[in-house]
């Protein structure tokens, strides 16, 4: 039986590459409002990098002009709901 630590990294891994298999750039902010995850999609449509993680998604480079973008992300947050935006 796989120990919690390890069942977790899996678990991880296999999120990514079903994340890795849409061909839509998706980005995915933990409670805190900064970004935790984003798919290949993401990462080849907005240029992301890993040191991106952990940062606000309004700070980022492509995503910098976009108007309120991190009140958005904290009210979908706060409702519990999704947020799509065309970019």
């Amino acid at each position: 039986m796989p120990r919690p630590a390890e069942l977790a990294s899996v678990i991880d891994a296999e999120i990514a590459g079903i994340g890795d298999a849409i061909d839509v750039p998706i980005l995915i902010v933990g409670a805190d409002g900064a970004l935790v995850r984003f798919n290949r999609a993401a990462r080849e449509a907005l240029g992301l990098v890993p040191s991106d993680i952990g940062r606000r998604p309004g700070g980022i480079g492509a995503l910098a002009g976009i108007e309120d973008l991190d009140a958005q992300c904290a009210r979908a947050i706060a409702d519990e709901v999704t947020l799509r935006r065309d970019v």
